[in-house]
């Protein structure tokens, strides 16, 4: 899943789903609808769907790395090792490092 489809479906689970939800119970009981319960249950019911798939997607989500990050935890000196393209890195203009420890350094 890309982070665009990844935002729009959070959008709509965080955002919309809720909002038609609490819209249609007002309006619904206000203008005498029949079928409230059902209808928002339905609608609730949709959206905890929805997040559930999203918080899969989410907690099995792992970066793209730019490279590793070498840290020396006695001395604390640090080096990066890069795996990305220079020129990718500063065009992007951040950059997503893993750390390790590297005692050997």
């Amino acid at each position: 899943m890309t982070d665009k489809v990844y935002n729009i479906l959070k959008y709509i689970a965080l955002i919309a789903i809720p909002a038609i939800g609490t819209f249609y119970t007002t309006v619904a009981s206000l203008w005498g609808w029949s079928h409230i319960t059902e209808v928002s249950g339905t609608i609730l019911a949709f959206d905890t769907l929805l997040g559930a798939f999203i918080g899969i997607s989410s907690a099995r989500y792992q970066p793209e790395v730019d490279g590793v990050l070498h840290v020396n935890p006695h001395t604390k000196e640090t080096y990066a090792a890069l795996t990305t393209p220079t020129e990718s890195v500063v065009s992007n203009g951040t950059m997503l490092l893993k750390v390790q420890e590297n005692p050997d350094m």
